[in-house]
């Protein structure tokens, strides 16, 4: 008698009689069947208890999805930007430096010498999914392009040339949008 009520208590058992009672419980469980298989040609009988073993629980009610689920759901895809219309795309801000740090641009000029890197910084806004074409121009000669992916809502990018001393003179960075417009020019010298 006292076993059929542990089999009967399983979660009793597992508190108060530890792990090796629960799996020896479980081992008694998995060799027998717990239920005799209704008899052949009688669709409307039902499983009847196999002695010294207790029913088979009752199934479980299906789950309702909480009420707040829907509009929880609605809340959480309102704030994720979407892909399928492109946004305006702007340049909040294109300066050149001597380098980038932590996103920030390091020695900003206007002029620079000959024989080093010169990095032009670009702060985007809208238009996340799309890209951008920094074209470099050194005396009005297109020498160089460089395509930069537009991550987020607000990005920051950038590319760098390293400048010869042969490129002495006037410079300038194009920052061109997807379809090949010109969004922003800015210029720098080389002495």
């Amino acid at each position: 008698m006292k076993r059929l009520a542990l089999a009967a208590l399983p979660l009793l058992v597992l508190a108060f009689e530890g792990p090796a009672k629960a799996s020896t419980l479980a081992a008694d469980r998995a060799g027998g069947a717990s239920e005799a298989p209704p008899v052949r040609g009688d669709a409307s009988a039902s499983p009847q208890p196999v002695a010294g073993r207790s029913p088979a629980p009752p199934p479980l009610a299906p789950v309702r999805p909480h009420p707040a689920g829907p509009a929880l759901a609605a809340a959480s895809t309102a704030s994720v930007p979407s892909t399928q219309t492109p946004t305006s795309l702007a340049v909040a801000e294109a300066a050149f430096g001597t380098g980038v740090e932590q996103r920030a641009l390091l020695g900003q000029a206007e002029a620079f010498q000959a024989g080093g890197r010169v990095y032009c910084l670009t702060r985007l806004t809208g238009g996340p999914g799309q890209s951008v074409v920094h074209a470099w121009f050194h005396d009005g000669q297109k020498v160089n392009e460089v395509k930069l992916a537009v991550d987020y809502p607000t990005t920051t990018t950038w590319s760098y040339k390293t400048v010869g001393a042969s490129e002495k003179g006037a410079w300038r960075v194009d920052v061109l949008g997807a379809d090949g417009a010109v969004l922003k020019t800015a210029g720098f010298t080389v002495q």
